[in-house]
């Protein structure tokens, strides 16, 4: 019942305001969603809008579903670093607050990483609030930067996002239990994930060793 009241909400809305509209509502909501509870260092943040480096998005449309398109499209994130570049508020403001985030940290690590092979999970199995907490954290931080490299070219940012779906690509289907209110509390860092591998994945690359593809469907299975 909440599905369609949202979905008749959203119609509702894309008649009385327009396509323009909803699409600069998205950014703004998007990046106001980066408003930190706490600043990371400055030596450790980036946010340096356009190194020279500016990320094109490459449309797909497969079996009729244009990519990208789970959370974010590409008029979406055009219209939003434009932006920013071109320093328009509220964009820019809550850009900067991005920037200054714990999770736009130049040095950002996963949560769920092994103390002895970073490349590896800490756990495999997803079935517990605690691990839960560490997917809510890793799911902001595989967004934030993803979109760091989206607006600002700087591919520390790409390589970050993508070791974070690389270590929740490494979940244990067969291990995963339902937990209290898991229903309710892991949809939303795994929509945030699944946004990041959508930027990845339909975003141009220099460097050939972060031109993979980003392997989210073990994620999908265990959450």
């Amino acid at each position: 019942m909440k599905d369609k009241a949202a979905g008749r909400f959203v119609h509702l809305w894309k008649r009385l305001l327009g396509k323009r509209l909803l699409a600069i509502a998205a950014a703004v909501s998007m990046l106001a969603a980066f408003m930190p509870a706490r600043g990371a260092t400055a030596a450790d943040t980036g946010g340096t809008v356009n190194s020279g480096n500016q990320v094109q998005i490459y449309e797909t449309v497969t079996n009729g579903f244009t990519h990208p398109g789970v959370g974010l499209t590409k008029s979406i994130l055009e219209n939003m670093r434009a932006q920013v570049l071109a320093q328009k508020e509220p964009w820019y403001s809550y850009y900067k607050a991005m920037t200054v985030s714990s999770a736009a940290s130049k040095t950002v690590t996963s949560s769920n990483q092994s103390s002895t092979d970073p490349t590896k999970p800490a756990t495999d199995a997803f079935n517990s609030q605690g691990v839960q907490s560490r997917f809510i954290s890793d799911g902001l931080k595989a967004y934030t930067q993803a979109l760091m490299y989206y607006i600002t070219g700087d591919e520390t940012y790409r390589a970050n996002a993508m070791r974070i779906i690389r270590i929740w690509s490494q979940m244990d289907p067969a291990k995963y239990a339902y937990y209290t209110d898991a229903h309710i509390h892991a949809g939303f860092p795994l929509n945030r994930m699944v946004t990041a591998a959508e930027i990845l994945r339909y975003s141009a690359v220099k460097r050939r060793s972060l031109r993979g593809r980003s392997r989210i469907r073990p994620i999908l299975r265990t959450t």
